[in-house]
């Protein structure tokens, strides 16, 4: 047990840590991504039966290029929409892609408090097709994206 004199962490600790040697840089050895997994493990969760079709490649959300990471899906607070919060992993501005398993009707740039954020930056969004959408964002930057469907 780690003493914590005069600390507010009293009780018993677990960590978990993970050695990860690779060749080149950390992100062309994509460490950043192996990372996540240690720290955010997949969790399956199994449901009832349902009618219908499932296309066995289908991905509920997904984005590129590599250096853009998802760190949030939920629905929001107070309409039927999603919310997707993803950050910039890279100095360097970067153009990617978020896309979906549905149509998408139309997508906003939020704040965290899920209320529309002011027009220019909404500039940073462009919907590429029905299931995708083209982001824009500057070297470090965090965006929360709110996504209504048809």
């Amino acid at each position: 047990m780690l003493r914590t004199l005069q600390a507010q962490c009293l009780g018993k600790h677990r960590f978990r840590y993970s050695v990860y040697p690779y060749h080149g840089t950390w992100f062309s050895a994509k460490v950043h991504q192996q990372a996540y997994q240690h720290n955010v493990p997949c969790r399956a969760v199994q449901h009832a039966a349902k009618k219908g079709w499932l296309n066995p490649n289908l991905s509920f959300v997904s984005v590129e290029p590599d250096n853009l990471v998802i760190s949030a899906v939920k629905k929001a607070d107070n309409e039927n929409a999603m919310v997707i919060r993803l950050y910039n992993l890279i100095a360097n501005e970067t153009e990617g892609k978020v896309k979906l398993f549905r149509p998408i009707a139309r997508a906003e740039v939020t704040y965290l408090s899920e209320k529309t954020w002011e027009a220019n930056l909404q500039d940073s969004l462009k919907m590429e097709s029905e299931y995708s959408i083209l982001v824009r964002l500057k070297g470090f930057q965090i965006m929360t994206l709110k996504l209504l469907f048809n």
